[in-house]
């Protein structure tokens, strides 16, 4: 009996053509390889209608930044703007660069940060810039050029001292906590004197491919989990058509993106008001990040219909080598065939297929199902870092001793509810 493990001869309406077309986006101009080291201005930008100009510009500098980042992509980042902002009144600082070839020329995109400003932060009175995330938002690693990074970093954090209104502290949450842009920032930080508050640091499934997708989930799954997954797929496959498909050039993205929606609040998340559907805001930023991405060809979505319905969809956001596992929903009547691991398994194939060499999960730490299929993790951090604004320093120095605060306040009140329960009968 092959070993080989769900939905292997189903998959059909491959997204090759969409992978062709990413291969062929324009590369970074030549023009701009050679910036000078000094001159960089920053402004902010308040509204999305006045980011729209740099649509171009931003394209080129997610090419070159020291990590990717799906999330602040124009195609993410304005959509979201737009549509869940709420009350956060969010705000675009960009860093830029004349070119040493061409010095009053048009200025180099070299740096995007989306933020928020708070009064206050962490249970302190001092003001903050926080960099922007909003409740579908997975990662808020800043892009930066690769070839003046340091300089863009150091940039911002003047931006922030300086301000009419300084922001004595740069907060962020999901920022990676590993790689490149993590030892960029160490390493400027310490160059700078910036005092650093780590708020927390968590892990979460990372997908990194291996030299195929039989060998990634051989060394994933035991023979006996693989096996068992062949007969699951096989009773469900009796009892009617069971195919994969991939969004290609020629499906209807808004037929996909309807029957995705529709999918997701028949579930759990549906009960809990939590889906993309139950909030006027969350689908529209979705149907319209999901046509922009699917236009820059960095749209991975996939569906398993049985009988030619949907009954487990999911969507990830490609980011140059890798990409972000967005969102996945299932049909639970048929939970007892574990749809939503099948589509899982067939992504698996996909990814090696097209070349992803890594997807960030974007799940919880202790996902059960996405951390036994994908054993690697990355790390996400929580930082609050000193700009060099008055204050900045002390701040930074009293928030241990507020988490220890907030910790022994959390255990006494946990306490006294346990001491509040009536004690059993003996």
């Amino acid at each position: 009996m092959s070993d080989s493990v769900a939905l292997e001869d189903r998959s059909v309406a491959s997204s090759a053509p969409l992978a062709k077309r990413a291969a062929q986006s324009p590369p970074p101009r030549q023009d701009e390889a050679d910036l000078p080291l000094f001159e960089f201005t920053t402004r902010i930008l308040r509204s999305p209608d006045e980011a729209i100009e740099l649509e171009s510009a931003w394209r080129r500098l997610s090419a070159v930044a020291v990590e990717p980042n799906a999330f602040y992509e124009p195609w993410a980042l304005l959509p979201a703007w737009r549509n869940l902002a709420g009350g956060d009144r969010v705000e675009l600082v960009v860093v830029e660069a004349p070119k040493r070839v061409f010095p009053t020329g048009p200025k180099v995109l070299c740096g995007l940060f989306p933020i928020v400003r708070r009064r206050s932060f962490y249970g302190l009175p001092v003001r903050c810039w926080e960099l922007w995330r909003h409740v579908h938002c997975f990662a808020t690693t800043p892009l930066v050029r690769r070839d003046c990074a340091a300089e863009v970093l150091d940039q911002f954090f003047t931006a922030a001292a300086n301000d009419a209104c300084a922001a004595p502290v740069v907060s962020a949450e999901m920022l990676a906590a590993e790689g490149p842009f993590q030892r960029l920032l160490v390493d400027s930080n310490a160059a700078a004197g910036r005092s650093v508050f780590t708020r927390g640091l968590t892990s979460r499934a990372l997908f990194r491919a291996a030299v195929d997708a039989e060998a990634f989930l051989k060394a994933s799954l035991s023979r006996k989990k693989r096996q068992g997954i062949q007969r699951t797929e096989r009773r469900l496959a009796e009892q009617g058509a069971l195919v994969t498909r991939w969004l290609g050039e020629n499906d209807d993205l808004p037929e996909w993106i309807d029957a995705f929606l529709k999918l997701e609040a028949a579930g759990w998340k549906g009960r809990e008001r939590t889906a993309l559907a139950c909030d006027a805001g969350s689908t529209a930023f979705f149907c319209e990040m999901l046509a922009g991405a699917y236009g820059a060809a960095t749209l991975q979505m996939g569906r398993l219909d049985f009988d030619g319905k949907p009954i487990a969809m999911i969507c990830n956001l490609l980011a140059r080598d890798g990409g972000y596992s967005f969102k996945i929903a299932y049909d639970e009547a048929l939970a007892e065939y574990s749809p939503g691991l099948l589509l899982e398994l067939a992504l698996i194939r996909e990814l090696h297929a097209r070349g992803v060499a890594w997807t960030d999960s974007c799940a919880s730490s202790d996902h059960p199902m996405i951390n036994h299929l994908w054993p690697e993790r990355t790390l996400r951090q929580s930082l609050a870092i000193s700009t060099g604004a008055r204050g900045g320093h002390l701040a930074t120095s009293l928030m241990p001793l507020m988490r220890w605060l907030k910790q022994k306040t959390r255990r006494r009140t946990r306490a006294a509810g346990a001491d509040s329960q009536p004690k059993p009968a003996e």
